[in-house]
């Protein structure tokens, strides 16, 4: 008997894991620690630099839903998000000029409520490109936002009178969106999912996403995901009355998602 004939077959080596085709269906519910960077003015007051950890969020949150729904097969991709959020953080004044509120101190001082809704919708189709376990989608869509912001200022001025101002106000908008959509499966069970998008009306209106999860799926039903989220949003209006609305903000942080997926 030769040695040859003694070798042991080597198994093959196992394939790529390639993502099941057909429709695909996931719900997903979501926790999202953010954090909030930013500024915001209404009517005449002067705008109110806002810098809120996710523990001060958390602890003025009033209320909370944030969740998705996606449909994706080996072509095409659709999807919608929705956030509401209701919150309160304190901001300072960044005053100056000649205005009717130069005589005030600096350090000015302003309670921020903000009801915000953050409704997302895309649609993609599928760059072949990559490796057989990469879908990259090419994304279309548009982001509505409608923010409820008051403002309550409260202030002793250097004559030594008090000053107190509220005010508030109510716009929604939409930006159509452009962007792109991927999950890599490292195999059957472990996964990573990215997205991002971009878009614009002017210069001065635009908003901006980036998101990135490493995900598990404990069954073919249930899946878990861990991640971080970045969400940008540049808005203002105003009228010949001199009124308008400002808001720029930057919302950050981690978050932790559950699906439902069929």
């Amino acid at each position: 008997m030769r040695a040859s004939d003694l070798a042991v077959a080597q198994p093959e080596p196992a394939p790529p894991i390639v993502p099941q085709l057909g429709w695909q269906f996931q719900a997903t519910a979501y926790g999202w620690a953010s954090a909030l960077k930013g500024d915001a003015g209404v009517g005449r007051l002067p705008t109110a630099s806002l810098d809120a950890s996710f523990g001060d969020i958390l602890k003025n949150l009033k209320g909370a839903f944030m969740g998705s729904f996606i449909a994706r097969n080996d072509t095409f991709i659709f999807g919608v998000d929705l956030i509401w959020t209701r919150i309160g953080a304190d901001g300072r004044f960044k005053v100056g000029g000649d205005g009717p509120f130069a005589a005030l101190r600096s350090g000015t001082s302003v309670s921020f409520q903000q009801d915000q809704t953050i409704a997302t919708a895309f649609a993609g189709y599928r760059i072949p490109i990559g490796p057989p376990n990469l879908s990259l989608y090419g994304t279309v869509g548009v982001r509505y936002q409608n923010i409820n912001v008051e403002l309550d200022l409260s202030h002793t001025t250097v004559l030594g009178t008090g000053l107190r101002r509220s005010t508030s106000d109510s716009t929604g908008w939409a930006d159509p969106l452009i962007g792109f959509a991927a999950t890599y499966h490292f195999n059957d069970k472990w996964y990573l999912n990215a997205l991002g998008d971009f878009g614009a009306t002017s210069s001065s209106n635009m908003t901006a996403q980036g998101l990135v999860s490493v995900g598990y799926n404990w069954t073919q039903s249930f899946s878990t995901a861990l991640g971080y989220r970045v969400l940008y949003t540049d808005y203002e209006n105003g009228n010949d009355r001199g009124g308008s609305f400002r808001y720029k903000s930057t919302l950050y942080g981690p978050f932790v998602s559950m699906s439902y997926n069929f």
